[in-house]
């Protein structure tokens, strides 16, 4: 009998024993039934924060996959995410965002952005 999707092939059948299968590990996934291997979650914001996985989660809008694509972390400030990402994008010059954000605007007014803070700091007077 093959394995299900989210599971592969750990020991194929015998005529003494069933064919045993194996949860997909955190960070890859099977789609298809009867696979011998999962696929590393390698796609573009893609990761598998759980075992037995027959397709890779998508990361949501302020996050981006971990470095082992077994779970999402958020973009840090002064980046953002609209989803779907490996890498949060800076934003652009002048704009900031907060940690975990999915999109950049202005400071707030008496604000300027600090590159070295990387944050909206308090225009000096």
């Amino acid at each position: 009998l093959a394995c299900e999707p989210g599971k592969h092939t750990h020991l194929l059948c015998t005529p003494t024993a069933e064919t045993v299968c194996v949860d997909c590990g955190k960070g890859t996934a099977s789609t298809l039934a009867g696979q011998g291997s999962c696929s590393f979650c390698d796609g573009n914001g893609q990761y598998a924060d759980e075992e037995g996985l027959a397709a890779c989660k998508t990361a949501p809008a302020g996050y981006k996959p971990n470095v082992y694509r077994n779970g999402i972390e958020k973009c840090a400030a002064g980046k953002f995410s609209v989803g779907g990402a490996t890498e949060c994008t800076v934003c652009e010059k002048g704009k900031f965002s907060a940690e975990g954000a999915f999109g950049c605007g202005p400071c707030p007014q008496y604000e300027t952005y600090n590159n070295t803070l990387n944050m909206c700091v308090c225009l000096e007077r």
